[in-house]
């Protein structure tokens, strides 16, 4: 049996992990939850395969910490889950790396397809 894919999920929103925990270790997934981005770069590590990261934190922006976290751990893909919209900050977040963008609410399909897609693909 192979290890575990380990996914980090930075999201204030307390239901939003704890959904996504339900979903991501009934995958089969190990999954290490933040509430700020504070939080979850002090968790980030190379024991990480993938970090779903809100944008709206509320200590700092999601494109700001998507940028920490990529010069820090540049082969780790990083998937925006979140319900903002503003195409400017979209793009950003686009630009400094992000595997992918999903709006909430979304499909647990779409996000199951969403991560096997970045996980195969080795960002």
């Amino acid at each position: 049996m192979g290890c575990a894919k380990k996914i980090l999920v930075i999201d204030d929103e307390a239901s939003i992990r704890q959904v996504l925990k339900i979903h991501l270790r009934a995958a089969g997934y190990v999954v290490e939850a933040a509430s700020t981005a504070a939080e979850g770069l002090a968790v980030v590590s190379k024991e990480c395969d993938l970090i779903l990261c809100d944008l709206k934190l509320p200590d700092m922006e999601g494109a700001e910490v998507i940028g920490m976290l990529k010069e820090r751990f540049p082969e780790l893909p990083v998937v925006v889950v979140s319900g903002f919209i503003d195409p400017e900050v979209v793009d950003e977040a686009m630009a400094r790396g992000v595997f992918e963008y999903l709006m909430k609410p979304f499909m647990k399909e779409d996000l199951l397809d969403v991560i096997n897609r970045a996980l195969a693909a080795g960002v």
